[in-house]
Parts: C-alpha cells; sequence; structure tokens
C-alpha cells in the first residue's frame, strides 16, 4: 500500500512540475533583461536535462505547444530538439556504418513524423 501512494505522490508532482515549468514559459512576472536567459533554461527542460525522463519531456512540449500563455518560441525551441532527440533514440548512437537499416528507417521516419 505504501508503495502505492508514493507512486501516485510521484505522479501528481511529475504533472504539478510540469505545469509549473509551462506556467513559468510565459515569462508572466520576470524581469525583460532576464527573458533569454530563463527562456533558454525552460525550453532545454524538453530535451536536453536529463532530470525529466524522455516521457515527460514528450509531456512538457506538448503542454508548452498547447498552453496559449507560453512563449511561442520557447515551445518550437524546446519540441524542436526534443524531435531530434527522439530521432537519435531511433538511430542509436553508433558509427554510420554500424547502424542497421531498421535503424536508419526509424532515423528518418521520425525526423518526417515530427517535422
Amino acid at each position: 500500500m505504501g508503495l502505492s501512494k508514493d507512486r501516485s505522490a510521484i505522479a501528481l508532482s511529475r504533472k504539478h512540475g510540469i505545469k509549473l515549468l509551462v506556467e513559468a514559459a510565459s515569462l508572466s512576472g520576470i524581469d525583460p533583461r532576464f527573458h533569454e536567459f530563463v527562456s533558454v533554461r525552460i525550453a532545454n527542460f524538453g530535451f536536453q536535462y536529463i532530470t525529466l525522463p524522455r516521457e515527460d519531456q514528450i509531456l512538457f512540449c506538448k503542454a508548452l505547444l498547447s498552453d496559449e500563455n507560453a512563449q511561442p518560441w520557447i515551445a518550437r525551441f524546446s519540441s524542436g530538439g526534443l524531435r531530434i532527440k527522439l530521432a537519435w533514440d531511433e538511430r542509436g548512437c553508433g558509427y554510420s556504418n554500424e547502424v542497421s537499416e531498421v535503424q536508419w528507417k526509424g532515423f528518418q521516419r521520425s525526423l518526417r513524423h515530427h517535422a
């Protein structure tokens, strides 16, 4: 019972954390001198920071893109970076001559699908 409760609390915390990041992407209340600094850090949660697992990065980018208050360039920058990461997840990190046909097709399909 305790483990189930912990999982529930973790899921709620993840959802709340993503919501707060999306709200921050509006840049509301942030001194304009710091917009670029804050924007890049928020956008990087979508694809760069390993603190969010890929599943949460996807949820975050979808939430950014659908939030009317989020700065559009933050949403697009974050989603674009994630698209590239998803394609590389399909391809793998080996040398090109070590990548299978299936991996190449997945890479290409992923880039087209997410474009």
